[in-house]
């Protein structure tokens, strides 16, 4: 790793480059591919020997080993509060809190992110959740919940939950599976909340259970 990669080595993954290169390549390689303004800040900070300044050549490790997904053109917003509800139930958590809760269950308006948390002893109970959930804020906001958006979880396929929507004259939208991006907007919100519950926690020292 000390001597510098050259044209004429085939098994290097970097492409071919000048010598002034050469000290950026190999500390590169030493901190495990951090990206190029990370290192400069380290070489301003005179941390990397006599390199002061950082020149990296296009890395075919970084790029197979970095992927990200490209992003979703962004949708239009909603434009009333119900007009689009986001759902999700978040995974079992590991200890029951006081309440006996394993699971919770989210709701949140697309027009203004607007959201609503509710502890779930079983998953089972999503159904009733949401009918309160519809009744409430159908009679506070004196409108209609028109769509709900969810994941491919059975809660939301069982045919009680079908049929109350119909009922309800609420359109299902089912986000397609492999693609968590169009239900992102709950799956953000959901992770968002389990650390401010964790950072929370680690701050006050209350047992896991609240």
């Amino acid at each position: 790793m000390d001597d510098c990669f050259d044209n004429n080595k085939t098994s290097s993954t970097f492409v071919s480059y000048n010598d002034s290169f050469c000290d950026s390549v190999k500390w590169h390689a030493r901190l495990r591919h951090i990206g190029q303004d990370r290192m400069n800040r380290l070489a301003t900070e005179g941390l990397l020997d006599r390199l002061t300044k950082v020149k990296l050549p296009r890395c075919e490790s970084c790029l197979a080993g970095k992927p990200t997904a490209k992003p979703f053109s962004k949708a239009s917003r909603a434009t009333s509060p119900l007009e689009l509800i986001h759902s999700d139930i978040c995974i079992s958590i590991s200890v029951k809190s006081c309440y006996e809760a394993n699971y919770f269950l989210t709701f949140i308006y697309d027009y203004s992110r607007y959201g609503y948390v509710f502890l779930l002893s079983h998953r089972y109970e999503a159904l009733d959740v949401f009918k309160r959930f519809v009744v409430d804020v159908e009679t506070q906001l004196e409108r209609r919940v028109k769509s709900l958006r969810t994941d491919w979880a059975h809660e939301y396929l069982s045919n009680l939950f079908k049929e109350f929507c119909e009922e309800k004259g609420i359109r299902k939208q089912l986000a397609i599976p492999g693609t968590p991006q169009q239900n992102g907007v709950v799956d953000r919100r959901n992770s968002t909340l389990l650390d401010m519950v964790r950072s929370m926690m680690a701050d006050t020292n209350l047992s896991i259970s609240f």
